[in-house]
């Protein structure tokens, strides 16, 4: 009879919780990067389908040029996703879901074998239900920003750790290739978060190679070559078998735009986080706001437990190498999240690719939760069994009940059709283009993306299956083109003219496209601004093949796979029959007492979060106009569709070249008919601007695509001039369009004129 896992069942029914959203919710929601995710998805479902198993093209962004994101974005959250709604008939939606739901369950479950298997299973138990309810893990990325890519990344990382440590345990056998499989799974999720995992493990696997035989004499295992050699084994098919999209992605970049990279949002300088906001409590979510305020936080349990299991290593018969290691880790990567690192960040010109510090809060938690897991052996130090026993339970709860907050994402509606044609439209009010945010991997020869043509958008909108990329309108005078086949990387026309001709087509220009008239190639000519394809067409009647080919860096990466698969199929054959393969551990067991404590904890857990459910507890309920979070309450509505009803703020002295914090609060009377941008002043009596800061869309949202249902918070920070002299000064607010320059009227509750601007009742005081 199979023997159950005591502590993998508590870390599933405490994983659950942490899920319960995805699980109890239908869709996902619109309005965080989950979106641009599921369209992503949608195109390589439809590639699938389409016999373009392996796609580096999106064909239907940038209304309908398209581009090679996949030739630069990982692509496993996508294809998971895609096979998943191609497998169920359930729609790329629900693939989507699935990935984050696995993501969860993967993470917390690879935790628990890597620390079980090095300290056991009461600490394994600990560790990996503080990895599932690390806010990062449970909030920040799969609900507030919608990161699928990244949040399978952070799932995997966990296993990462737990196949090569059981590499270099055992040396040769069938956790070599499963080490590898991982390896390669995490690069194809996420290059950065990967880069990140993979410089932690090098460092851990040298750290136990080479630091602990040092410091732990007595229990360390002697190096061997052969040990040694299975490690790097491991890491050479892992990254072989993911060459098929690093490679490429590495040797093309400068076939693609990468210049908004630390400039502007993007600047790595304006996203340090404060150390007290690392072990800051989470806040709880507000119904009524459109999008959740939140805390880059590790966890304030999650720090204290694990400051605890730090500790360990300043006690003779607690002190282990492995947590000497794991806490400079985590010095390491909060350094890197405050702004005492900022020349770090400056000095190492790559780093500007990581964007935001808080992508250290993932390697912070593979640092963090083994602590926490670690702080038990002080419990067990003390002599007093009945309190060992009850800890791990006491622990457990302790993490869920803190992070119960974080499970209550504002609700989401349906997500709705998925469709080329509602991509297109979307793109048509201004959304974005394409799926990225700055026209990053967009083809470097675009030095201008050109405005929807209206013969594309009325074939996407009318649902069109074949879309024919080009005008037909513009052709010669009894001249003909007919398009007989199309799929994602190529177009496939006859052409029929009385006279040479010059045929554009509306797809971008990228290395590998090929032309050929009736199986001879002909020369592609890019166009300029606009970056499109521009071919000579023979007189005469003639098939017209347009295709992406593989350039020698793609043909480079396809035999590197190949050759890696190839040889990583061997090691399976190999040492399918060795004995050494399930590699012999000794776990600490748990007591079936500490077991049953434990499950009462979880389940009180549970409990606690069906009630919450019920009565509305670790939530704040606003409604209407009134905010209950905000400071204070104003009202001012601007061409009756905005209306701004609070904002924090209070009477402050600063200094000239200060920085001053306003957060304002606005709703939507009535679904707005344009996208406003706001601004806010910093002016003196007389009216002269002081300081100001502008959004082109308040809270960062276009407000046609708010909903009158809910507030949403719009957070700005004014950089007083330094030649400001001494007195008083008011902020005020107002919207304006960009485009016509226009600046909207402002009127209060009885309809009063109020002006350009909304004065907000709050005085600055600038001293000299």
């Amino acid at each position: 009879m199979m023997k159950i896992d005591r502590g993998l069942l508590v870390v599933v029914v405490a994983t659950t919780i942490a899920a319960w959203p995805f699980l109890t919710r239908g869709s996902l929601p619109t309005g965080t990067d989950a979106e641009i995710h599921i369209f992503r998805a949608a195109q390589i479902e439809q590639a699938i389908t389409e016999g373009e198993f392996y796609p580096r093209w999106a064909p239907d962004f940038y209304f309908g040029n398209g581009y090679p994101i996949f030739n630069y974005y990982a692509p496993l959250a996508y294809h998971v996703a895609a096979y998943f709604s191609l497998a169920t008939g359930m729609g790329v939606v629900a693939g989507t879901k699935f990935v984050l739901l696995i993501a969860a369950y993967l993470g917390a479950g690879g935790m628990y074998y890597f620390v079980r298997n090095r300290w056991g299973m009461d600490e394994g138990m600990v560790a990996s239900v503080a990895w599932a309810f690390s806010p990062y893990i449970l909030f920040l990325e799969p609900h507030a920003r919608g990161e699928v890519a990244e949040t399978l990344a952070i799932g995997i990382s966990p296993w990462l750790f737990w196949s090569f440590d059981r590499v270099r345990l055992n040396g040769w056998g069938l956790h070599v290739p499963v080490a590898a499989i991982i390896l390669a799974a995490l690069v194809f999720s996420h290059p950065l978060t990967a880069l990140v995992a993979y410089g932690f493990l090098l460092i851990f696997l040298l750290w136990e190679f080479f630091v602990t035989p040092l410091l732990e004499r007595e229990s360390a295992k002697k190096i061997t070559g052969e040990r040694l050699l299975s490690v790097a084994v491991a890491v050479g098919l892992g990254l072989g078998i993911s060459a098929i999209y690093w490679l490429p992605a590495g040797l093309e970049r400068e076939a693609v735009r990468m210049d908004f990279y630390g400039h502007g949002h993007y600047d790595f300088r304006r996203h340090f986080i404060a150390l007290e906001q690392l072990i800051a409590p989470p806040l709880w979510t507000d119904t009524g706001a459109a999008f959740p305020e939140f805390r880059f936080s590790m966890g304030t349990v999650h720090f204290l437990l694990g400051i605890l299991g730090s500790m360990t290593v300043f006690h003779s018969r607690l002190r282990r190498s492995d947590t000497l290691l794991f806490t400079l880790a985590l010095c390491g990567a909060m350094y890197m999240m405050t702004s005492a690192s900022q020349g770090v960040w400056e000095m190492i010109g790559p780093m500007r690719y990581f964007q935001f510090p808080m992508r250290f809060l993932g390697t912070a938690a593979l640092a963090l939760v083994p602590l926490c897991g670690m702080a038990l052996r002080w419990f067990r130090l003390l002599g007093w069994k009945k309190l060992a026993v009850v800890a791990p339970g006491a622990c457990v709860l302790g993490i869920i009940w803190f992070a119960l907050p974080l499970t209550y994402p504002p609700k989401w509606e349906e997500f709705g059709p998925i469709s080329r044609s509602r991509y297109h439209a979307e793109e048509l009010q201004g959304k974005w283009l394409g799926t990225t945010c700055c026209h990053d991997f967009l083809p470097a020869t675009v030095e201008f993306v050109p405005s929807s043509e209206a013969v594309i958008t009325s074939q996407y909108l009318s649902g069109r299956e074949m879309i024919e990329k080009f005008d037909g309108d513009a052709l010669p005078e009894a001249a003909s083109v007919t398009l007989l086949e199309s799929g994602p990387e190529y177009d496939r026309l006859r052409v029929d003219s009385p006279e040479e001709f010059s045929l554009k087509l509306f797809r971008f220009y990228f290395p590998g496209w090929r032309a050929f008239v009736d199986g001879e190639e002909i020369d592609i000519e890019v166009t300029k601004p606009d970056g499109r394809m521009l071919m000579q067409i023979p007189i005469g009647e003639h098939e017209l093949t347009i295709e992406l080919t593989d350039t020698p860096p793609r043909r480079m990466a396809r035999a590197v796979t190949f050759i890696s698969v190839v040889g990583w199929a061997g090691v399976i054959v190999v040492f399918s029959g060795s004995k050494r393969n399930l590699g012999k551990l000794v776990v600490a067991q748990m007591g079936s007492v500490t077991m049953r404590v434990a499950l009462t904890a979880v389940l009180i857990g549970v409990g606690a979060k069906i009630v919450a459910d019920e009565q509305g507890w670790f939530r704040h309920h606003s409604a209407g106009r009134v905010v209950t979070t905000a400071e204070n309450r104003i009202f001012a509505r601007v061409e009756n569709e905005i209306e701004l009803i609070a904002f924090d703020g209070e009477t402050i002295r600063v200094g000239a070249e200060d920085k001053i914090s306003v957060v304002l609060y606005w709703r939507a009377e009535r679904e707005p008919t344009r996208n406003y941008q706001v601004y806010v002043h910093l002016r003196d009596k007389a009216g002269k601007l002081w300081g100001q800061s502008d959004k082109v869309n308040p809270a960062s949202f276009p407000t046609t695509r708010w909903s009158t249902q809910k507030y949403v918070r719009d957070a700005h920070v004014i950089s007083v001039d330094a030649l400001t002299p001494k007195g008083e000064y008011q902020i005020f607010v107002g919207l304006w369009d960009h485009k016509t320059g226009e600046r909207f009227l402002a009127f209060d509750e009885r309809d009063w004129l109020l002006g350009e601007s909304v004065e907000i009742p709050i005085t600055i005081n600038v001293d000299e």
